[in-house]
């Protein structure tokens, strides 16, 4: 939060900016591993979300994106495995 601000204001800050941007973040974040295979472009990103969304610890709702993130990774994960053992 800005430095200027009250306790009271800084509240007022995570309710109003903080958590609203964090939601879209994840959000996005989850668009791009699910839906648009931000992985297969850019495999080496995979430990960093994984470290990303796994220090999600609150509010429940980013904790439950976080979830279905580290899932989508799972599967791509698990994936990309039976791919290599097939070959």
């Amino acid at each position: 939060p800005p430095s200027s601000l009250s306790a009271n204001e800084v509240e007022l800050w995570k309710d109003k900016k903080l958590g609203p941007t964090r939601r879209r973040v994840l959000n996005a974040l989850h668009t791009w591993v699910g839906d648009y295979g931000l992985l297969q472009d850019d495999p080496y990103l995979a430990p960093r979300i994984v470290d990303f969304v796994s220090s999600i610890n609150s509010p429940p709702v980013l904790v439950s994106t976080a979830q279905d993130i580290l899932k989508s990774l799972e599967r791509y994960v698990s994936t990309r495995i039976s791919l290599c053992h097939s070959i």
